[in-house]
């Protein structure tokens, strides 16, 4: 201190470039978890450590009408698949139906109106099936209204067996965003996010007007290197996924993306090269870093060339179908 020997740094976290903390002296006992900025003055470091801390203050308090609204939207979801579910268990009787009216017809011959049962053999697995019979009603009238039981809950449960995968597909996406979010360093990725959201009719009457009038145009992706020097390009939102994954690469690019989590897709520019295996462990590190997986001992990862990945008709951005596939099994804390 009497030397005035200052070295000036902020340190910022290595997984998330957010700054969280400063010093102004060397700083030797951080390795891969931050890296060190330096700054020729202790007036300097001040100035733009705190300028870094409130523009992240600002931007939290933006994402939190966000979050808001999409955890309302996924608390909606859940109940409503709960019921929807619940209805669904339902119909699990519409085999049976359809076998009590198969066999009422089989005994027709034996049965009256005014019996209120039916005891018979199935045929098809020689169990004895008791069958309950409607008393008021001739026994083909029974046979008929078991077969209309069947037809309700079989179309019931076609239709609720969509909402449900809908549903679930939805719930999803909102997935997706809740880890954009987590990528947004800046006012301009907020912004993007809102209006993703926007166009898909969430937050408001204005998605159906943005849907109309234009179509949404993506933020430049991040970009990365290999270490072999091949281009890594990674979305940080569902917007710059669908652009790199349906637009930028080549088909013979290979696409990374953490298995049954949501994440950013990850491109390798390959210009029809192969690269060598440190090269795909590194993309795959770099998917699982920019994902909501855990920090568990190995994180699954798939991968795949550009041309088995396809995009539904009409489906969220983000969203993709791929066969086949590899998976890599890599730890999300590796240093990239």
């Amino acid at each position: 201190i009497r030397s005035h020997a200052f070295s000036p740094c902020i340190l910022v976290r290595t997984l998330d470039d957010k700054p969280f903390a400063y010093s102004y002296f060397p700083l030797t006992h951080f390795s891969s978890e931050a890296r060190i900025i330096p700054y020729d003055s202790p007036s300097q470091l001040l100035e733009e450590y705190h300028g870094k801390r409130e523009n992240e203050q600002r931007k939290a308090q933006k994402s939190v009408d966000i979050t808001r609204l999409l955890k309302n939207a996924k608390s909606r979801l859940h109940k409503k698949i709960f019921v929807q579910e619940e209805e669904l268990a339902d119909t699990a009787g519409a085999i049976s139906c359809k076998k009590a009216g198969e066999l009422i017809f089989q005994e027709l011959y034996r049965l009256k109106k005014g019996d209120h049962t039916l005891v018979a053999i199935d045929y098809e697995t020689g169990e004895t099936i008791t069958v309950k019979l409607d008393p008021r009603y001739p026994p083909a009238v029974n046979a008929n209204q078991y077969y209309k039981d069947y037809n309700r809950k079989k179309n019931a449960k076609e239709k609720l067996s969509e909402q449900l995968e809908q549903a679930r597909r939805e719930l999803q996406y909102i997935d997706t965003v809740l880890d954009a979010l987590t990528r947004a360093k800046t006012e301009a990725d907020l912004a993007q996010i809102r209006e993703e959201l926007s166009h898909w009719d969430y937050g408001g009457k204005q998605g159906h007007h943005a849907r109309k009038k234009q179509k949404l145009r993506p933020h430049p992706p991040i970009k990365l290197q290999t270490p072999s020097g091949y281009t890594l390009m990674v979305g940080k939102n569902n917007l710059q996924n669908d652009e790199l994954t349906t637009h930028i690469a080549d088909k013979n690019d290979w696409w990374f993306h953490v298995k049954d989590y949501p994440g950013s897709h990850v491109i390798m520019i390959t210009g029809g090269e192969e690269p060598p295996i440190e090269d795909f462990t590194f993309a795959a590190q770099t998917a699982a870093v920019y994902s909501s997986a855990g920090a568990g001992a190995k994180v699954a990862v798939d991968y795949t060339k550009i041309r088995h990945i396809k995009k539904p008709a009409g489906s969220r951005p983000g969203y993709v179908t791929y066969d086949p596939y590899w998976t890599a099994y890599v730890s999300k804390g590796d240093s990239l």
